[in-house]
């Protein structure tokens, strides 16, 4: 899922003069520069690859991808919907991009779920949040959720996946405009 997401995210950013957010909240704001990085060059560039990147070619596509319309975040802070509806709101009303990618919703939730009466209603709050937050400033926020582990239907084998596969709530089958 998150190859995929980054992909799109790069063609967007290939293909348009948009500026684009990307909040990829299972690794460092570092180790998503050097993912893309790997896009420009079209191999692994990552910590731990073996694509074999030179420093000055890390650089050098670091320095492609700089230029104001491409913003990472930095997250390892405290992360909540709070927190990040208000990383959203700074990169579409002050930054100006036209596009967020959030990857993966489920992170955002489940370290204040307890707290909060469980992972659904939180997951359903913040995703309400996030709609209004796009239908009143006219922008694109893309979101990964994770899939519930169905044992004898692994989507990484090939299993079928359908709305219902979605973890969480059911709002994840209501509020967005499209699904993949």
């Amino acid at each position: 899922k998150s190859t995929f997401f980054r992909a799109l995210h790069y063609h967007l950013w290939k293909t348009t003069e948009a500026k684009i957010a990307g909040m990829y909240l299972e690794e460092s704001g570092p180790e998503t520069l050097e993912r893309f990085c790997g896009l420009v060059l079209g191999k692994a560039a990552h910590h731990g690859s073996d694509g074999f990147v030179t420093k000055e070619q890390k650089k050098e596509a670091a320095m492609t991808l700089t230029g104001g319309r491409l913003y990472f975040w930095d997250h390892f802070d405290d992360m909540n919907t709070d927190v990040v509806m208000k990383r959203i709101n700074y990169f579409v009303k002050v930054l100006g991009c036209k596009y967020v990618f959030l990857d993966h919703v489920s992170t955002v939730v489940v370290s204040q779920s307890v707290k909060a009466g469980g992972e659904r209603l939180l997951l359903d709050d913040f995703l309400t949040k996030l709609r209004h937050f796009v239908e009143g400033n006219d922008c694109t926020i893309f979101i990964i959720a994770h899939v519930n582990r169905d044992k004898e239907n692994l989507a990484e084998d090939g299993g079928k996946i359908s709305i219902g596969s979605l973890r969480g709530s059911g709002i994840l089958g209501q509020v967005p405009d499209v699904i993949i």
